[in-house]
C-alpha cells in the first residue's frame, strides 16, 4: 500500500511538473492525442499478456531471469 501510493505521488508530481510546460507549448490537443496513444498501447498489450502470460512466465522461470537480477 506504500509503495503503490509513493509511485502514484511520484507519477503526479512528474505529471504535474512536466505536462504544464509540454501544454503550454504545444497545445492541448497534441499532448491529449499522446498521452490517449500512450494508454491505449498499453491497454493492448494486456490482451499479449492475457494470452501469452503463462509462456512469459514459464520462460522467465526456465532461463532464471529474475535470480540473475537477484530478485529471488
Amino acid at each position: 500500500m506504500v509503495t503503490i501510493s509513493c509511485l502514484k505521488s511520484l507519477i503526479a508530481w512528474i505529471w504535474t511538473w512536466c505536462v504544464n510546460d509540454w501544454l503550454a507549448s504545444e497545445g492541448m490537443m497534441v499532448v491529449f492525442m499522446t498521452v490517449a496513444a500512450v494508454n491505449v498501447a498499453l491497454y493492448l498489450s494486456t490482451i499479449v499478456f492475457y494470452y501469452r502470460g503463462k509462456r512469459f512466465r514459464m520462460w522467465i522461470q526456465r532461463v532464471d531471469y529474475l535470480g540473475r537480477l537477484g530478485l529471488n
